[in-house]
């Protein structure tokens, strides 16, 4: 890449206190010139990186934008928005290819006047030129986001369904109108016919900024995605959801009328595709099963037990004080907080970490699913002689009370000073002590033997990151409640259906 023209002779990147000299322009990029040998000519693009590019060695994802030389509309209204939205934590921050137009419609369409394009000239310029020169050039996530406008909305989807794995995200625009996904595959498919393109259309395709999903069918018949509400539960491995989603998504219910009302059935159904927020979640070897009700669990107003096993590809933040969740990719984010190593079941997604547990260190898994910290009696057992100031109670309440489950009223309720995970220290932990049977039921699916695991009374206190694929999680501690967690009538409850 050669050459290098500024859109405005003053750096907004020169640091605090810089002051540009009166009737200095403004500056939102600079000009990069390549020559492309794929595609025999010069093009320019226009990069903008992040406010703090300059004075950190952070790297960051990159958003390619089509129509990179409409600077003062398209490109100056990404930069506001990747700005804002980057500086506020609502995404990570980004750098931004302004890629600029020689022919748009010899680039961007897959025909013009039914003729064939330069097309997929155009993807291996990006594949094999700009890319490579971005990712070493520049420092950069393995993330690509793909943006553009106009026929920029049907570019990104040509990519999607011809190779779905250049981009990691499509976010096509709100004037972009698919009538149904079948009409789509069948216009490809005929192109694949008249000019062999080997398109190979993938399961899913992201239409819309409200990120509507379609899904390819036996038929190649179109379906919108179905918004369901669902409970995140890391302590399980199955994709369990009510009848009446399971029917409306088309899943085999066939068992349902044998099983008790809360019990769930195996469903003979793969598990459909999944995203949130526009990330996509994983489907591949989940088992399904449904459950009677308009709910999953009485007294949790959720469709869906969404289990670990979805996440499993996934690097997620859990803000328990902030009461916000968010996915990415790994790579993506950039962790904060006190870091433990955990351990991840590959199948079933369930992490476990070591925790200090009365002084003790103990294998515990994580589990978002459980309102609070179970343990074995094994691992509680010497607690009244090392804690002889310990209060007990028989019966689970507050907290630990989770869904009224029959053992949940023999269980050993107390309070423990602290619970240590790492270099953090979680004060005031009401935990049940229950029988070891339980546990060894849980360890099955467990990357190891886990002798209890944590659950909200702590996660919610803290802000939990998980790394599935590198195995690590961070933390950090959130401010005191003002109550403490089992100041509460001590009463062992039981949802129940009307």
């Amino acid at each position: 890449m050669a050459g290098h023209a500024s859109h405005g002779s003053y750096d907004r990147f020169g640091g605090a206190g810089t002051a540009p000299e009166s009737g200095a322009p403004v500056s939102i990029g600079s000009y990069r010139m390549l020559h492309s040998e794929v595609l025999g000519e010069d093009r320019t693009v226009l990069v903008h990186l992040p406010e703090g590019y300059s004075t950190t060695t952070a790297s960051y994802p990159v958003v390619y934008m089509l129509y990179g030389d409409h600077v003062t509309t398209y490109f100056a209204r990404a930069v506001s928005e990747l700005d804002t939205l980057g500086s506020g934590g609502r995404i990570p921050e980004c750098i931004l290819i302004g890629i600029m137009n020689t022919d748009r419609y010899r680039d961007l369409l897959p025909e013009v006047q039914g003729k064939p394009t330069g097309i997929d000239g155009f993807i291996r310029f990006l594949d094999t030129e700009l890319f490579p020169w971005v990712e070493t050039e520049l420092r950069t996530k393995p993330f690509r986001v793909l943006v553009g406008p106009q026929a920029g909305g049907n570019f990104g989807l040509y990519t999607l369904l011809k190779r779905p794995g250049l981009f990691d995200a499509y976010p096509f625009p709100d004037d972009l109108e698919v009538a149904s996904l079948a009409d789509v595959l069948g216009h490809y498919r005929a192109l694949t016919t008249r000019y062999g393109y080997p398109v190979d259309p993938p399961e899913r395709v992201l239409g819309r900024q409200s990120h509507r999903l379609m899904e390819r069918g036996e038929t190649d018949a179109a379906v919108e995605v179905r918004r369901a509400t669902a409970w995140v539960d890391t302590g399980n491995q199955y994709l369990i959801v009510v009848e009446g989603l399971a029917r409306d998504l088309g899943l085999d219910d066939s068992l349902l009328g044998d099983a008790e009302s809360e019990h769930s059935v195996e469903s003979t159904s793969p598990a459909p595709a999944m995203s949130i927020g526009g990330v996509a979640l994983t489907a591949e070897g989940i088992e399904v099963r449904v459950r009677s009700g308009t709910w999953v669990q009485n007294g949790v107003p959720a469709e869906m037990f969404l289990p670990a096993s979805a996440l499993r590809n996934l690097h997620i933040v859990f803000d328990g004080p902030g009461r916000q969740m968010t996915l990415a990719p790994p790579g993506v984010l950039t962790p904060r907080g006190e870091p433990v190593p955990c351990r991840v079941n590959r199948e079933t997604g369930l992490v476990m970490i070591e925790a200090t547990v009365a002084g003790e260190p103990v294998p515990l898994g994580v589990d978002t699913g459980s309102a609070g910290t179970w343990v074995s009696r094994v691992v509680a057992e010497g607690w009244p002689d090392r804690y002889p100031d310990l209060a007990w109670a028989v019966g689970a309440a507050g907290s630990a009370n989770f869904f009224g489950l029959p053992f949940e009223a023999q269980g050993a309720l107390t309070s423990l000073p602290e619970i240590g995970i790492g270099g953090i220290r979680v004060p005031d932990v009401a935990v049940l002590a229950l029988g070891q049977d339980l546990f060894d039921w849980h360890s099955e699916k467990s990357a190891s033997a886990v002798s209890g695991f944590i659950g909200g009374n702590v996660i919610d206190r803290c802000r939990l990151e998980i790394d599935w694929q590198g195995g690590m999680t961070w933390r950090e501690l959130g401010p005191v409640p003002a109550e403490r967690d089992l100041d509460i009538v001590g009463l062992t409850l039981r949802p129940v259906s009307d």
